[in-house]
């Protein structure tokens, strides 16, 4: 999750697209060692946090006690705490995401996920180098196995700049949500 500051070369090593395949084509399917193993963070926005909500039939007080929590950013954002979808622990996987059903590989909300996880693997630290790619493609199978379609420079260059609008919201909306908490 992690938003390095300094900007990919305009002509760099993907300028002829990289080889994957996106999380947007596995319908509600996913291939669950994104949204499982070592402890991560998926924050997301208010707007995404009802739309979670109302895809699991509940309102939005339920959706956060019952799938999200308030956390440490760890210098992802510039804010010091922010919503995440909360993980449980899991024998066979570490820990895993709050919404993959029982069989590792659906999202309970995969139409209404946070950007973070649609955007996925399109993050800006796996597409700095050639090596960031091929490394990432390694932890996370349902990249890898299918090594398909590359996608292009213009889609990735699109993903990034939305990525980055939406990193400002979630942060704006942390900062708002830490003044109010500081008020009550």
């Amino acid at each position: 999750l992690a938003r390095p500051a300094s900007r990919c070369p305009r002509r760099s090593w993907r300028s002829r697209g990289l080889r994957g395949k996106s999380s947007h084509s596995r319908a509600r399917s996913v291939a669950g060692g994104c949204c499982s193993g070592d402890a991560g963070l998926v924050l997301f926005s208010r707007e995404e946090g009802s739309q979670m909500a109302t895809r699991l039939g509940l309102s939005v007080e339920q959706f956060y006690d019952r799938h999200a929590h308030r956390v440490a950013t760890r210098g992802t954002i510039g804010a010091d705490k922010a919503w995440s979808l909360k993980e449980l622990k899991s024998k066979k996987a570490g820990l895993v995401c709050t919404l993959l059903g029982k069989d590792g590989r659906t999202c309970s909300v995969y139409t209404d996920r946070p950007k973070q996880c649609s955007a996925y693997p399109i993050w800006r630290e796996n597409v700095q180098t050639k090596e960031s790619w091929e490394e990432m493609k390694k932890e996370c199978p349902g990249v890898a196995a299918v090594d398909g379609k590359p996608f292009t420079t213009a889609h990735i260059t699109r993903t990034l700049a939305d990525l980055d609008a939406y990193w400002e919201t979630v942060e704006l909306e942390a900062h708002e949500d830490m003044a109010v908490a500081e008020l009550l």
